[in-house]
């Protein structure tokens, strides 16, 4: 079998600037807006194409002609045949739409994405009219959501609530959702309320209750025309120009983010990075010796694994608290840190929920990324800053969140090239 790799001579000095791709979690979110309002977003710029936010426009794309099909009479398949992929985001956030516009469809998931937690999602489903069943590599959905009383876990997915609060933005009268614990990535919420916000959607929040009216009118304040960049993406190359003698710009992240992972530029200041910001472009550049650091992940969980990485650089025990819910993505990433730092000699342990980490000075070697796109770029900031070649396997992975990273890595003038590997 044969899969990407990518070979990167490390160690060398990087100065340089680069942009990068809209913030994925916005996009996701103003697609589904434009669907609500019968509007159409343009398409994506090519740098901020990737294989999740694609997999989203694809879907809701079916679903308008099925809609549209639907009104006008035309015959259609008896079931929407939709394909999610990898992304999360997509089948959480769509599974409620479908209900909410009766359309009976199959969501077709790739191994890893069978394997996330959906059953809290999938009992409120239930409990409103929904059915919903697993059977081999998809789940299929049927029947007409209805407004009611949501009572839903905020532990495992805020991603959960977001899709409820679209959906029910299409469904005749009162609803509302009630979060009955702790809220795991919070900010990601304050991006949903951003959006619902900036299309008019009429609802409103008290503690971890939403009351939302549905079935009115979705339309945009103003076009859409730029999306903020993406703190999470950012944070790869704010690591490179941390490390001593380096200076990188990054282009398109704004201060101002709702991001939760915009707590990155906090943190890098504090370990002893010089870090200033203007106009939109934050500048890292290495002084000497970084400090390790103690940091909860909670609302920035993506930002995890380039953090793990930025700890092996630092002098000291690096602590990355709250992290149990990064066994729940594309892989088990905690297992997936471990052994990436393992590779590069780099001691990290996992222990009541945190993850302890020995800095020093990593090695160069070849680097299993358990075909997860963060550890992909998370493997390659490690290599970018070890002296010496390394090799990163399973590259293919990096086009659902970034198609273009490694063509940013080489505009820093990172000596590095793709191959082939066989497996």
């Amino acid at each position: 079998m044969l899969s990407e790799a990518y070979r990167i001579n490390g160690g060398n000095k990087i100065i340089g600037s680069v942009a990068v791709p809209s913030s994925k979690s916005l996009a996701h979110r103003y697609r589904i807006a434009y669907f609500l309002s019968g509007r159409i977003l343009k398409p994506l710029p090519v740098l901020d194409m990737s294989t999740d936010v694609g997999a989203t426009s694809v879907c809701l794309e079916k679903m308008r002609t099925y809609i549209k099909n639907r009104q006008k009479k035309i015959s259609q398949p008896k079931i929407l045949e939709l394909f999610p992929g990898e992304s999360g985001s997509t089948l959480r956030f769509l599974m409620p739409l479908v209900a909410a516009f009766d359309i009976p469809t199959r969501f077709g998931c790739l191994p890893s994405l069978l394997n996330r937690p959906e059953d809290e999602l999938l009992r409120v489903l239930k409990e409103h009219n929904v059915n919903v069943r697993k059977v081999l590599n998809y789940y299929e959905v049927s029947g007409r959501l209805t407004c009611g009383s949501y009572k839903i876990s905020g532990a495992i997915s805020s991603c959960y609530i977001t899709g409820l609060l679209f959906a029910l933005s299409a469904v005749e009268g009162e609803s509302e959702i009630i979060i009955t614990d702790d809220i795991v990535s919070s900010p990601y919420l304050a991006l949903t309320e951003k959006v619902l916000k900036e299309f008019n959607v009429d609802f409103s929040r008290v503690g971890n209750t939403y009351k939302i009216s549905g079935h009115k009118e979705c339309w945009p304040k103003t076009i859409v025309k730029t999306i903020e960049g993406d703190w999470s993406l950012g944070v790869y190359y704010m690591i490179l120009g941390a490390l001593k003698g380096n200076k990188v710009t990054i282009k398109n992240l704004s201060l101002d983010s709702l991001q939760g992972d915009r707590a990155v530029y906090d943190l890098f200041k504090n370990i002893g990075a010089d870090v200033s910001a203007t106009n939109n472009e934050i500048t890292v550049s290495g002084k000497g010796e970084l400090k390790a650091f103690n940091v909860s992940c909670k609302d920035m969980i993506d930002s995890a694994p380039p953090l793990a990485v930025l700890a092996s650089f630092c002098k000291g025990v690096s602590v990355l608290r709250d992290i149990d819910t990064l066994r729940y993505k594309e892989c088990d990433r905690i297992k997936a840190i471990i052994s990436l730092l393992d590779d590069a000699g780099i001691k990290a342990v996992y222990k009541d929920s945190a993850l302890y980490i020995q800095g020093g000075n990593p090695r160069p070697g070849q680097y299993n990324t358990m075909c997860d796109h963060r550890i992909v770029m998370s493997a390659s900031a490690l290599a970018s800053g070890a002296n010496g070649i390394s090799d990163i396997l399973n590259t293919e992975a990096v086009s659902k969140s970034f198609m273009l990273f490694f063509s940013t890595l080489e505009s820093l003038g990172i000596q590095g090239k793709s191959y082939v590997q066989r497996t």
